[in-house]
C-alpha cells in the first residue's frame, strides 16, 4: 500500500483531498495481503492519464476551385494558339511529303518513256539537261541495283518539285495515250512562255532528224556494248542485259543465240593458227 501512495503524494497539493478519500477506501476494502499494485492501475490513477495526448488528427485537404480544373491553352508568342501552329506546320509537313513523293512517281515514269519523249517533256515542261541526263542514267540502270535505282530516282524527284503539277500530269497523260497535238501545243505555249521571261533551259534547237539520228546512235552503242558483254561472259553486263524490264524480249532465246556465238568464237580461235 506505500508503494501506492508514495507516488502519489508527489504529485500537486490540489489533488491531495482526491488522494486521501482514495487512500481511506482502500484501507477498508484491500485486505492486508493484497499485493502491489501494477504499473497499469498506477497510470490510470494518474491525473496526467486524462490529459494524455490524443492521436494525430488528419488535415482534410480542401477541393481545388473548378477554374483550377478547367483546361488551359497555350498561346504562342506571336500571339496565336500552339495547336493552331503545331496543327499547320503538321499539314505543311504532310503536304511536302506528299509533294515528294508524287515527283518520284513522275520521274519513274518519264524514265519509261523512249529518248524523244523525255525530250519533249522536257521542252514542254522548261527542264533543263540535268533532269533530262539524270532520266537517261535510270533508264541504263537494271534491276539488280534495286537501292541506287531508289536513291537515283529520290534525286530526280527533287529535281523535278518545282514543276507545275497540272503541267506535267497532262503531258505524262498525253504521251501515254500518243497525243501529240497535244503535247505540241504545251510545247508551244512553253516556248512563248519562255520567251516572255527570258528563259531557255532546255535546247530545243535540234530538228526532229537530228533527234533520231542522235537516239539511233545511242542505241547502236549501247547494244554494241551488251553484245561484246555477252559474247565475252561480262558478269556486269550481262546481269544488266537480263535485269531488264523495259523491254520484253525472250531471254532463254537470247541465250541459245549467245551460246552459238560464243562457240563460233572458239571454233575460229582453234583455226587460227598462232602466230
Amino acid at each position: 500500500m506505500a508503494q501506492l501512495i508514495r507516488p502519489i503524494r508527489q504529485l500537486s497539493p490540489h489533488y491531495h483531498h482526491h488522494f486521501r478519500n482514495l487512500r481511506h477506501l482502500f484501507s477498508k476494502k484491500l485486505p492486508l495481503n493484497t499485493p502491489s499494485p501494477s504499473p497499469t492501475l498506477l497510470l490510470l490513477l494518474s491525473p496526467s492519464f486524462s490529459t494524455a495526448r490524443s492521436p494525430p488528427r488528419r488535415r482534410l485537404r480542401r477541393p481545388a476551385p473548378p477554374e483550377a480544373l478547367a483546361p488551359t491553352t497555350l498561346v504562342a508568342e506571336d500571339g496565336g494558339e500552339s495547336d493552331g501552329s503545331e496543327s499547320e506546320s503538321s499539314r505543311s509537313k504532310n503536304q511536302r511529303k506528299r509533294d515528294a513523293r508524287r515527283a518520284v512517281k513522275w520521274g519513274m515514269e518519264l524514265a519509261s518513256f523512249s529518248s524523244d519523249q523525255i525530250k519533249r517533256v522536257m521542252r514542254a515542261a522548261s527542264l533543263g539537261e540535268e533532269v533530262y541526263d539524270a532520266l537517261m542514267l535510270a533508264k541504263r540502270l537494271g534491276a539488280d541495283v534495286r537501292e541506287g535505282k531508289r536513291r537515283h530516282f529520290n534525286y530526280i524527284g527533287k529535281l523535278l518539285r518545282e514543276v507545275e503539277p497540272d503541267l506535267m500530269d497532262s503531258l505524262i497523260n498525253a504521251t501515254n495515250q500518243g497525243d501529240l497535238p497535244r503535247i505540241q501545243a504545251l510545247i508551244a505555249s512553253a516556248k512563248d512562255g519562255a520567251e516572255g521571261a527570258g528563259v531557255g533551259d532546255f535546247d530545243d534547237t535540234k530538228t526532229e532528224s537530228e533527234d533520231e539520228g542522235e537516239s539511233s546512235e545511242e542505241y547502236m552503242a549501247i547494244a554494241a556494248r551488251w553484245f561484246d558483254g555477252l559474247v565475252s561472259q561480262n558478269v556486269e553486263l550481262t546481269k544488266e542485259v537480263y535485269s531488264l524490264q523495259s523491254v520484253d524480249f525472250d531471254r532463254q532465246e537470247l541465250r541459245k543465240l549467245v551460246r552459238k556465238v560464243q562457240l563460233v568464237h572458239e571454233q575460229r580461235k582453234e583455226v587460227t593458227p598462232e602466230k
